[in-house]
């Protein structure tokens, strides 16, 4: 549990993406989606667009879902609810 602004540091598993370098790609198939990518020098990432995006995600859940928050939810906690 945690709030937002700290959850949207975290690697999500569940984010999926292609990656199309074309110096590894000389025959022009398209690449299976990964939750990582490779860079032009070999090395991997799992940079900022593989983060959690809290509770933009459908997933995401509240841990106090009836408690009012006037104005910010700076404090308020949440979690993956993908997550055990």
């Amino acid at each position: 549990m945690m709030n937002e602004e700290r959850a949207k540091t975290k690697w999500c598993p569940f984010v999926r993406t292609t990656v199309f370098v074309k110096s590894h790609n000389p025959k022009g198939y398209v690449p299976p989606a990964h939750n990582r990518a490779m860079m032009e020098d070999g090395s991997i990432t799992n940079g900022k667009g593989f983060c959690c995006i809290a509770s933009d995600c459908m997933a995401w859940q509240w841990i106090d879902p009836d408690q009012e928050w006037a104005g910010s939810n700076e404090n308020r906690r949440g979690k993956c609810g993908l997550a055990k």
